[in-house]
């Protein structure tokens, strides 16, 4: 057999090396990865562990990079979400590590979810509700979190947009009465249909103005009339032609009518309303609800 020389020798070593070498860091590689899987798998499980021993209430925008934003979530959608979750168990299903080890990707499974987008959109207090939920059939869904580090390495949640969207979201656009069995909160959806009359007063006679014209009126009285009594507070803008000239707040309590008696002297400084055609237009909050009829100024 023959004897290798030196230099192969040497070559054969470096290559030996380098194989071993890149084995060794390739399985560190490994092992790293191992590790912050861990590290963010342990992370979630965690935090909705705390979550739901809570009872849901935990803030979990406070572990988040990117708040997930609540300003338009209500009281009784908080309270239902909270509910509909009591019974909810989950399991992590997988764990990924991204961008050299910077993200992760945690894939959760939740079961015993109630289907809320089976619920009946009629309004109900919020106990009947619950009642309606125990009811639901129970889904599974399979939510993603989207995991980064902060400034110090530890994990935190991207966002929750996934999260809520899929658990909470399902009960916006819901009505909710009140003890009064009035609606809590107030949506266009809801109002619209029980709107049911519009109509011009003469300041002077108090009676309803006929062929919606009136001569020099020191007031322009418009009242808006409701099928049923509500509780709410509504807005109406005064508009003369498309230019708005006046807004008045009234705020409805167990009340089926709505009157906005608009002054000519506080509004427009003079004595009496300006030649035009002028509208009411009504709103609760940013919505809007109704125009009224139009009147004719002369």
């Amino acid at each position: 057999m023959r004897s290798l020389s030196a230099n192969r020798v040497r070559s054969l070593a470096l290559i030996i090396m380098l194989v071993i070498s890149a084995a060794a860091f390739a399985g560190c590689g490994f092992l790293l990865d191992g590790i912050e899987e861990g590290d963010a798998e342990y992370f979630v499980t965690s935090t909705l562990d705390e979550f739901f021993d809570s009872g849901c209430s935990t803030d979990l925008n406070s572990m988040a990079d990117k708040a997930y934003d609540m300003s338009e979530i209500n009281d009784e959608q908080l309270e239902l979400f909270r509910y509909s979750l009591r019974n909810v168990s989950y399991e992590v299903v997988s764990t990924k590590i991204k961008d050299e080890r910077d993200t992760a990707v945690c894939i959760v499974e939740f079961t015993g979810i109630p289907r809320a987008l089976d619920l009946d959109k009629t309004p109900v207090t919020v106990e009947d509700y619950k009642k309606a939920i125990d009811g639901l059939k129970k889904t599974r869904e399979r939510i993603t979190f989207r995991l980064v580090k902060d400034e110090s390495g530890s994990w935190m949640f991207s966002d929750l947009n996934d999260f809520y969207d899929s658990l909470l979201r399902p009960y916006d656009g819901l009505e909710y009465l009140n003890d009064k069995g009035v609606p809590a909160h107030i949506s266009d959806d809801y109002l619209k249909p029980y709107i049911v009359d519009n109509m011009w007063y003469d300041p002077l006679l108090g009676n309803p103005v006929k062929d919606l014209s009136i001569s020099k009126p020191s007031a322009l009285i418009n009242v808006f009339c409701f099928s049923r009594k509500m509780t709410v507070d509504i807005t109406a803008k005064l508009y003369r032609g498309t230019t708005e000239i006046a807004a008045m707040d009234v705020a409805l309590d167990d009340d089926i009518m709505v009157k906005f008696d608009f002054d000519a002297m506080i509004y427009t400084q003079n004595e009496y309303f300006r030649d035009g055609r002028y509208h009411v237009e009504l709103y609760a909050g940013d919505v809007r609800l109704a125009e009224s009829s139009e009147i004719t100024v002369r």
